[in-house]
């Protein structure tokens, strides 16, 4: 976005393209996270993994960065896939702030990768 408001009065086609294949891959993201499993504390092993659809879909549609930043991810996801400007938002203020919830995901990428 940055990049488009400083150098084009009007999105080229490219741009708005590859805007949309971007939501388009988070949007697949989203679908693919329901079927993620998430580890669950076993006091008589190390670990344990849900695997539980229904579980997986309560723990990640669950109140936002709940259970430790673990749970909750679902609501974040949806606001910063929606394409908020094809939907008439045209605020700049409002998209940035979207696109900082986008990058609050890469933090949880790399938590989840340690």
């Amino acid at each position: 976005l940055p990049f488009e408001v400083a150098f084009f009065s009007d999105t080229p086609l490219c741009l708005w393209v590859l805007g949309r294949l971007v939501d388009i891959i988070f949007a697949i993201d989203i679908v693919v996270t329901f079927q993620v499993a998430y580890t669950v504390p076993n006091a008589l092993t190390s670990d344990m993994y849900e695997r539980s659809p229904v579980k997986i879909a309560k723990q990640y549609m669950s109140f936002p960065c709940t259970d430790g930043g673990a749970a909750g991810w679902f609501w974040l996801d949806l606001f910063t896939v929606l394409p908020w400007d094809i939907i008439g938002v045209k605020s700049i203020r409002f998209v940035r702030v979207l696109r900082l919830l986008r990058m609050m995901r890469l933090g949880r990428v790399i938590k989840m990768c340690n």
